[in-house]
């Protein structure tokens, strides 16, 4: 999956299941919504509570505005906007949105900020969508607005992680993954090439191979901690063990620019290629770190333990759901703490149906 995009295969189904349907605006807009409703029935089933409860896009300090040009915007499902088919292509690779940016849009009257997790291109008009907005002010009415990209600046902490990996790290659901954490562990900031929906840093992007990670690992800039996910796109190398050589290598490029490494285990897949993460899973174990500062922490087990672990992921199980990233947290928050403070007795890990 690309980094500004949803996955090939999933945009794939879309444009096929779009080809069925009427070019009408209604249908359009019915299918988004049937779809986002099938999502978050999926995610939020049997949540105790929803981290889209607490998770919010938080005013960010910014140093000025690029303007982006008026377009013209149409009736769009929630978490959505549409543009008209005038506007043309502006999603993707070479779109005028990204998913690291902040952006402004205004009416003449009334202005929002936002941030987006997806966009798309659907029947000629381009969509952006998940989306989180400053202090959950919108603007949905169709019509014509003025966009801009808002240059933020970033908060310094006392301490910083980075979270190195793929779509897990980040994509769907996994924009709720460091708001989780941080609610578990609040005293570390989020650092990153790129900015997650609620204005966290991460280093993930979707798709990648550890391969691909080596290959961009010199824009990951150094961090007090970064935590390692990565691996489970490489089962068409066929080879566990390229894989935990590769994962050493970054983590030993990562440790060399003085942060503790902290590496998990890969999370369990529904599909036919788990046997090969479980083999990487037993070949990082067995090194167990040695030779870098590095740590494993294991979220494999604890996750197989779980009953009936389809329900925790939205699709044929590679992504979590809501649901399955609060059981993620919920194991890997107190493991990741310890890594940092070492055991400090007054490091506390609150449970997230607490929060």
């Amino acid at each position: 999956m690309e980094a500004n995009s949803v996955d090939f295969l999933h945009r794939a189904s879309y444009k096929e299941v779009f080809k069925l349907l009427t070019k009408s605006v209604t249908a359009l807009t019915s299918f988004f919504i049937s779809c986002t409703a099938l999502a978050d029935h999926a995610e939020q089933n049997n949540l105790f509570e929803s981290p889209q409860q607490y998770c919010k896009l938080k005013p960010e300090a910014d140093y000025g505005k690029i303007p982006m040009g008026s377009l013209e915007t149409i009736a769009s499902p929630p978490g959505w906007i549409g543009f008209s088919p005038k506007v043309g292509r502006i999603v993707g690779k070479r779109g005028m949105f990204n998913l690291d940016s902040l952006y402004e849009m205004s009416n003449g009257t009334e202005s929002a900020r936002f941030r987006i997790n997806e966009t798309n291109f659907i029947n000629g008009s381009s969509y952006i969508g998940n989306m989180a907005w400053v202090d959950g002010k919108s603007l949905t009415e169709p019509g014509f607005y003025r966009f801009y990209e808002v240059k933020t600046k970033k908060k310094i902490h006392e301490k910083s992680i980075t979270m190195v990996g793929d779509s897990i790290t980040w994509w769907s659901s996994g924009r709720y993954f460091r708001c989780m954490l941080e609610k578990q562990i609040p005293d570390i900031g989020f650092t990153g090439p790129h900015t997650d929906i609620y204005g966290f840093g991460h280093a993930g992007e979707g798709g990648n191979k550890t391969k691909q990670i080596i290959a961009r690992i010199n824009k990951i800039k150094r961090s007090d901690y970064y935590f390692i996910l990565a691996g489970t796109n490489d089962w068409q190398i066929k080879s566990p063990q390229k894989t935990v050589k590769n994962i050493k290598i970054i983590a030993n490029y990562l440790s060399k620019k003085g942060g503790s490494v902290i590496i998990s285990t890969l999370l369990p897949r529904m599909d036919k290629h788990d046997a090969t993460n479980v083999e990487v899973n037993k070949l990082l174990q067995t090194w167990n770190g040695k030779g870098c500062n590095c740590q494993i922490v294991d979220l494999d087990q604890d996750f197989r333990k779980l009953e009936n672990k389809d329900q925790y992921y939205w699709d044929a199980g590679l992504h979590p759901n809501i649901e399955g990233y609060k059981k993620i947290v919920e194991i890997l928050a107190p493991k990741i703490e310890r890594a940092i403070n070492q055991g400090s007795p007054q490091s506390v890990h609150h449970k997230i149906s607490r929060m």
